[in-house]
């Protein structure tokens, strides 16, 4: 979208814990968050649920056409 190259690297959940807390973040925080992580790999937060569109009251906008706009207009 914006022409520019994003490297992604690839790391184990230790590894991402170890990282978070080398930042400044306390081991329990980083811990946490790995979890999250790791619960988000195995699919536990893969649900589909129209809850969002009834809260709203409209469908959801597409996430590749809100970040087109977005990128638009910077």
């Amino acid at each position: 979208m914006t022409g520019k190259d994003v490297v992604v690297k690839q790391v184990g959940i230790a590894e991402y814990a170890d990282y978070l807390v080398s930042v400044g973040l306390p081991s329990p925080i980083a811990g946490l968050f790995a979890a999250v992580q790791q619960n988000i790999k195995d699919g536990e937060l893969d649900v589909a649920s129209s809850d969002f569109d009834k809260l709203i009251g409209r469908p959801a906008t597409p996430l590749i056409d809100a970040l087109t706009l977005i990128v638009k207009t910077i």
